[in-house]
């Protein structure tokens, strides 16, 4: 490039300019560009040249010049020719050509997405993103444009349009053309696809839950699914643009074969259907939400526990979630806790399981609701009256309130300061307490049978429930005080009264009997019990003072030591009026005398006063002073005093306490055996400490003896030789013996003065044995009618000097026969028949010996059974009869033994003919008539029982060593007369036969067989024969004694192991010689021809010398 120069011209070089006559800018790629030289001055330029980045266009000499894009794009100057001067003009300024590509088209499937397949439509649209008026377009398959695509789509079906699609768009306005876009190669497979349907649950489904089928085309997309169910030719049950199918919540009718198939396109293109898949439906378990208590009202701080469990599904792998009203609990573990309860957390609980391998889910539980509020008071409720008697009953009961289930009780008991101790307050006041025992269930009863004097103290109590340590409140506290007779020790009050004037001095001490080491005071004031003496108060060994006394020191006071002995409580009052009622301070016993003073601050107490008790006026005393010389349970109450001019003192109760009864415990069964082992037991009810018992036995009257009363009848007492015991009083009767038949009391006495308890209630013990003589009863039956005449009568073999008939009844033993009975010889005792004389029966004699007892039924009903009165021996018969007070026209009685009926008997009598052990039993009988009582009837062992044999064995000896003497005293008297020795022998065998008239009576009366703790027994029989220097007076010369005397001799010789001896053998050795009687008062048989036998069995060991 070159530019003219002018030299010495002083004018400015004409300027050239490079403007684009068309288009305007911005230019675009395939548009012509006209440019032209622009000269301003002058008009005659006939050449022009062009630059082109500085390069000559060579070819361009006119001042326009046409360029076509993108290739001529660039910097493009101009400068101008003439012929005249100036010649040339300047250089044009860089003119920079650039140019914008075309829009961009794009051939784009719209529907559908491939893979296409034979047959589909394909539809085709040419995209150009820039511009949107494009007024046509060109399509071109394979480079040939297609015949009549001139819309932005195209359809186009496969196979046979398949190829390569290019697209261009038109326009008006610049640009007026897109590029052409790149090939699109549109190709189709042939086959028809099959899709593939599955289902992710391998288990079965459970109703409720969600189930989702995917029908899978592979990488194919655009298809719109259809579902069916049961046959692939019915209706499809769904239709979804996925490739998902989802039930939400699944019924069992959902349940069956599924298949899918897809189809897209207009008209729609359909595959083949899918294979089948099989879903089963099951009920879904249902979760069960359970409050692991038995109650749904819960406290503050109490731990509440849930637990879900899935019904009738033990797999345990789920997990849980829980719901409260409805929104999702942060816990996902089978139980379900709240530790600390608080109002917030009442409402409704819910859970349900999701199984943790497919995730399924169980029904929801039912909800459970729940109230939590405030922590519950409880209500200790106890006695109207706190103050008791040692040996009452009191039971104290704890309640929470508005809520009764489930709860343990814990009860306390207020105690002096420990630092493990508790500490509650209540109405201001601070106590401590210490735990006295644990009661469970509802309503919580705390009870003390008998009432001690260790039971002395000031009750609480509280609740818990669950497995929680949460307590409700403390309750109200509940004093109970409880005096008793002869506590170890006493509580000293100085100046002895229960009421005292504030100001006054007051000391309290306790004293007594026993070692006082660790007793202290303890009370229940307005004073917290921090020390040993109250605040204020002077501490002095055992003995707390005050010097002045003031209103929070009113309360109760007693002693107590370490080991939990107490003494009787004392209320004490301290009383800011003018008139205080001075009484003992200590409860009143029964009998004592009671002094009532009436005393005035500042004034002299020797005033007149009126009395009161419970708000009604006693009398009016002058001196001020009342007295009651011996009180009862009805002088129990409160009292005051009062005068008109100084005023009216407080109230004070006035405790009166029984006298204390003991209680005598025996054997169930009054009735024993001689032999047996029995023990009676004395105790005084609620108290143990320091008595002394002593026993007695009811007697018949005599003078000065003590007396007691019970069931209305008047009894005497005898104190038994040994009948006094030490603590714990027991007396033992072993082995017991006839003599020991009898009704025993007992009572207690301690303390120096020999203060007495009541006598017990009594306790008969009948022993039955070997009688010394008989007790006959007329008619021979135990039951009998009222209005009956009954006879008793004692026979005795020998004297019955110093026999007498006893008897335990209504009725008391003040004459020789009961009351209205008559008395005469033998002794015999008859009567017609009441109720009160139902009761037992025997004979004693003054020395103790006794004959049978027998229990005697007086019935004033219809019917009684007649029954023996004395036991029956085994393989005896038995007969019953049943008695009708009016005989009745029909005969037959029904017979029951143990309650049990035993047969119907027409004649209204039952006979066993060989009665046994199983026979024993209580009988009854009734009829229309009525029902009798029971009977007892005893069957007693034969002596053939094991055991008996020696006695029988016994017997034997002594019968042949009988006939052995016989011969004898046939021998050595030969020089008789023939009608002597005839008469004698006669006699003899007459006596004989009267022994064994006497053993088989000893065995109907139950009769103890002989018995011995040795093995083998040997009996030594000896007989003598007296001498002729004896005394025979009273006696006849036709008289034989004779003594069999069995006697035990000891072992001399061991026995060799080898050798066997029975077990029930009786060796007997027999010595006679003849004996008559020493003196006129021995016991003789008699007068006539008589050979009379002692015989004395004692016990001998085996010896090899005698064997």
């Amino acid at each position: 490039m070159s530019a003219e120069i002018h030299i010495g011209s002083s004018e400015a070089p004409t300027t050239a300019a490079v403007v684009v006559v068309s288009p305007q800018s911005p230019f675009y790629s395939g548009e012509i560009v006209i440019l032209r030289c622009n000269i301003t001055k002058f008009s005659d330029w006939d050449q022009y040249c062009w630059y082109r980045d500085k390069k000559t266009v060579s070819s361009q000499t006119s001042d326009t010049i046409t360029i076509t894009l993108p290739q001529e794009a660039g910097q493009y100057q101009c400068y101008g020719k003439r012929k005249d001067y100036p010649q040339t003009s300047s250089t044009s300024p860089s003119t920079e050509i650039t140019y914008h590509v075309l829009p961009t088209a794009a051939t784009v499937v719209v529907s559908p997405q491939s893979p296409f397949y034979s047959g589909e439509r394909v539809i085709l649209r040419c995209n150009i993103a820039q511009y949107t008026d494009w007024g046509q377009y060109s399509w071109f398959r394979d480079n040939s444009p297609v015949p009549g695509g001139n819309s932005e789509t195209i359809t186009i079906t496969l196979p046979q349009e398949a190829g390569q699609y290019q697209c261009s768009g038109q326009r008006k306005d610049r640009p007026q053309t897109s590029s052409l876009s790149e090939h699109s190669h549109i190709k189709c497979k042939e086959e028809t696809p099959t899709p593939t349907i599955s289902t992710y649950r391998g288990a079965p489904v459970f109703t409720g839950n969600s189930v989702t089928l995917r029908c899978d085309m592979g990488q194919s997309t655009g298809w719109t699914f259809y579902w069916y169910r049961g046959t692939q030719t019915s209706d499809p049950v769904a239709q979804t643009d996925g490739i998902s199918y989802s039930i939400s919540s699944v019924k069992v009718s959902d349940g069956g074969q599924y298949w899918c198939r897809a189809g897209r396109g207009d008209p729609v293109y359909y595959t083949h259907h899918s294979n089948e898949v099989r879903v089963k439906i099951t009920e879904s378990p249902k979760a069960v939400a359970t409050l692991l208590s038995n109650w749904t009202d819960f406290f503050r701080e109490e731990r509440i526990k849930f637990r879900c469990d899935i019904q009738g599904d033990q797999h345990r792998d789920w997990q849980y979630s829980w719901y409260k009203n409805r929104t999702v609990i942060p816990n996902s573990w089978h139980e379900y806790t709240i530790y600390n309860a608080q109002e917030s957390h009442s409402g409704e609980y819910s859970c349900r399981g999701t199984h943790r391998r497919d995730s399924q889910t169980s029904e929801t539980s039912e909800p459970v609701r729940i109230t939590v509020s405030e922590k519950p008071k409880t209500v200790l409720r106890g006695p109207p009256q706190t103050w008791l008697t040692e040996g009452d009953s009191v039971t104290l009961s704890c309640e929470v309130t508005g809520s009764t289930t489930d709860w343990r009780f814990h009860w306390y008991k207020t105690a002096a300061y420990r630092p493990e101790l508790t500490y509650m307050s209540h109405e201001s006041k601070g106590y401590y307490v210490d735990l006295s025992d644990n009661i469970r269930g509802a309503g919580g009863s705390y009870t003390l049978s008998p009432a001690a004097l260790r039971h002395t103290g000031v009750y609480v109590c509280r609740a818990q429930r669950g497995e929680s340590a949460s307590h409700t409140e403390f309750s109200q506290p509940q004093p109970l005080w409880v005096t008793g007779h002869s506590p170890p020790s006493s509580l000293v009050v100085h100046p002895n009264t229960n009421h005292h004037f504030a100001l006054d001095s007051l000391s309290l001490s306790c004293v007594g009997s026993v070692n006082l080491t660790g007793w202290r005071l303890r009370w229940f004031t307005g004073w917290s019990e921090y020390e040993m003496c109250p605040s204020g108060w002077a501490e002095a060994g055992s003995t707390c003072t005050t010097e002045v006394a003031s209103s929070p020191d009113s309360g109760v006071y007693w002693c107590q030591s370490e080991s939990g002995g107490q003494s009787n409580p004392v209320n004490i009052t301290v009383h800011t009026g003018r008139v205080i009622l001075e009484s003992h301070a200590h409860p009143v016993t029964e009998g004592d005398p009671l002094i009532l003073r009436c005393r005035y601050s500042y004034q002299p107490s020797n005033i007149s006063a009126d009395f009161y008790k419970d708000g009604t006026l006693l009398q009016t005393f002058t001196t001020g002073e009342m007295t009651i010389p011996a009180v009862s349970k009805f002088h129990e109450g409160l009292y005051k005093c009062s005068n008109p001019e100084r005023g009216e003192s407080p109230e004070s109760w006035i405790t009166v306490n029984e006298k204390p009864k003991p209680v005598l415990r025996g054997p169930p069964q009054p009735w024993l055996t001689e032999g047996d082992s029995v023990t009676l037991s004395c105790e005084v009810r609620g108290s143990t400490t320091g008595w002394r018992f002593h026993w007695y036995r009811y007697v018949p009257f005599r003078n000065r003896l003590p007396t007691v009363t019970y069931g209305g009848t008047t009894y005497y007492l005898e104190l038994l030789s040994n009948g006094e015991r030490e603590t714990g009083g027991s007396y033992t009767l072993s082995p017991a013996a006839l003599r020991h038949t009898g009704v025993y009391v007992c009572r207690a006495e301690r303390g120096e003065s020999a203060y007495h308890t009541e006598f017990s209630q009594p306790q008969p013990l009948f022993i039955t044995g070997v009688p010394s003589a008989s007790l006959v009863i007329k008619p021979n039956r135990t039951q009998h009618f009222t209005g009956d005449s009954l006879s008793l009568s004692c026979e005795v073999q020998g004297n019955s000097t110093g026999w007498r008939l006893r008897w335990f009844t209504k009725k008391p033993e003040i004459s020789q026969c009961p009351y209205s009975w008559t008395a005469a010889s033998g002794p015999r005792c008859h009567t017609v028949l009441y109720a009160s004389d139902s009761g037992v029966y025997w004979c004693q004699s003054d020395n103790s010996k006794y004959s049978h007892i027998v229990n005697i039924t007086v019935h004033n009903g219809p019917v009684i059974i007649d029954s023996p009165a004395y036991p029956v021996t085994e393989g005896d018969p038995l007969s019953l009869r049943c008695v009708y007070r009016s005989q009745p026209a029909e005969f037959h009685a029904n017979f029951f033994k143990d309650s049990l009926p035993l047969k119907n008997h027409t004649s209204g009598e039952m006979t066993i003919t060989a009665v046994s052990r199983k026979d024993e039993g209580y009988y009854q009988c009734d009829n229309t008539q009525g029902i009798s009582l029971m009977a007892y009837v005893t069957v007693k062992a034969s002596f053939s029982e094991p055991g008996s044999s020696h006695v029988l064995v016994a017997v034997s000896v002594v019968l042949v060593t009988l006939l052995i003497l016989v011969i004898m005293l046939a021998l050595l008297f030969c020089s008789k007369k023939v009608k002597g020795l005839h008469d004698h022998t006669t006699t003899f065998a007459h006596q004989d036969q009267r022994l064994n008239d006497q053993t088989q009576h000893l065995n109907q009366q139950g009769c103890t067989h002989l018995e011995s703790d040795i093995t083998h027994v040997y009996d030594t029989v000896n007989m003598q024969n007296g001498g002729e220097d004896e005394d025979t007076t009273g006696s006849t010369t036709d008289l034989t004694y004779a003594q069999l005397e069995l006697k035990p001799i000891k072992n001399k010789q061991k026995i060799n192991s080898d050798e066997h001896v029975p077990s029930d053998v009786i060796y007997a050795k027999v010595n006679i010689t003849a004996k008559k009687p020493k003196n006129k008062g021995e016991d003789q048989p008699p007068n006539g021809d008589v050979t009379y036998a002692t015989v004395n069995v004692r016990a001998k060991e085996f010896s090899t010398k005698d064997h």
